[in-house]
Formats: C-alpha cells, structure tokens, sequence
C-alpha cells in the first residue's frame, strides 16, 4: 500500500486543500484520488488560466482557476456515481479510479462552470462510469467464442448492438447497469479493470467475474 499512495506535488497538496472546502459533497474520495497515480497523471494536464463564473454564492468570488473547476467537475462526477450506483465504500475508489482512465476523462478538463454546462458534462459522466463495464463485456462475450458463459452471453447480447454515444441507448444502458450494480453492491471492481490492462494475465479469470456479476442479476431476476 505504500507505493499505491504517492508522495505529494506542489500542486496535488495545492489542490487537496482546495478539495476539502465546504463546498464538495465528495472531498474524501476526491482527496484520496489526488493521493494515488491516476490523480497525478490527470492534474498534470491540466492547462493554467482561470474562468468566469455567473454567481459569487460558492466562492465569494466569481474567477477560478482551471484547477479549481476540475475539482469542481471531479465532485459532481463522484456525486452522480454515489447518488446512483449502491457500491460499497471500501470499492468506490478502486472502482472510481479505474472509470478515471478511460477515453471519456476529458470532461474533466471542461472549461466553463459546471452550473452552466450540466446539459454537457452529465452524460459524459454517465459514459465515463459505464464504459470500461460496457467495453469488459462486450469483449469477453466476443472471446467466449463457445459460449461457456451464458450470463456473459445475455449481458453481451443486451448491449451489442447499444452505442454509449447514442442518447436512447445511453439511457438505456445506464438503467441496466444501475439494476445490474445496485443487485451486487459489491464485489464489483475486477469487472472494471479495462481488459487491456488483463490481456496478458489470466484472462479467464477476469471474464469469470463478469459471468459471475451477471449470473447474480439473472438469476435474482427469475426467482
């Protein structure tokens, strides 16, 4: 666990106090991921300059800095996968951490107030949260090619032909996932490590905890 938490930078310390003012419902998770490698590698790009806000009701004031409205955008993210998803607080950061580095961060870096710009950035958190499950799945179903795991294989069936760009199937996978996570509470975070990252280890492994996420939701569902 020591080399999991990394030592401070000027600028995660600079952050991690701006992330602890009464203002983030999420200023533990936030704080924590600032500590681990994922929080390091983000911040680093974020760019200088600051941006104008319409009310002075939440700063007193009504310029930020950019990294301030990325701690802003990183509570709300955190807040819609709290307020929806019933996930076990020892995995929410595993889990949190691993949504973090897929193609759909770049929200995060979004430059105007998250007050104004909500119409944007919500589904973007929806895609970042879903999509490294959404992408599991349909890979693994791909690669059970004589189809030993039949829950893999309905999951994989329901989304095959849903696009995470798509505003009816965004919703409609979100509703699944919300059904599928909320069934399980736990036990849910080797189903969000990106099959990248497992390609060259025992694959077999990881797909049978996707099988087995599922086989909990379908067989709760018919009983």
């Amino acid at each position: 666990m020591k080399d999991y938490y990394l030592k401070d930078t000027k600028q995660t310390k600079r952050m991690k106090e701006h992330s602890l003012l009464w203002m983030y419902g999420s200023s533990g998770e936030i704080y924590k991921l600032l500590s681990l490698k994922i929080g390091h590698n983000l911040i680093k790009n974020i760019k200088q300059g600051e941006i104008k806000l319409k009310s002075t009701l939440l700063y007193d004031r009504d310029i930020i800095t950019l990294e301030e409205n990325f701690i802003s955008i990183l509570d709300k993210y955190i807040g819609y996968v709290r307020n929806n998803y019933l996930i076990n607080y020892n995995e929410i950061i595993l889990i949190l951490e691993q949504t973090l580095k897929n193609q759909y961060n770049s929200c995060l870096y979004y430059e105007k107030d998250y007050h104004e710009s909500y119409d944007y950035l919500y589904p973007e958190f929806k895609k970042m949260f879903l999509e490294n499950l959404y992408v599991n799945t349909l890979f693994y179903g791909l690669l059970d090619k004589n189809k030993n795991y039949n829950f893999l294989q309905k999951a994989h069936n329901f989304l095959n032909n849903k696009d995470l760009r798509d505003e009816k199937d965004l919703k409609d996978i979100e509703e699944y996932f919300i059904k599928v996570i909320n069934h399980r509470k736990d036990n849910l975070y080797y189903s969000f490590i990106p099959y990248q990252e497992v390609i060259n280890k025992d694959v077999i492994f990881y797909m049978e905890q996707v099988n087995w996420l599922y086989k909990d939701f379908y067989e709760h569902k018919h009983k």
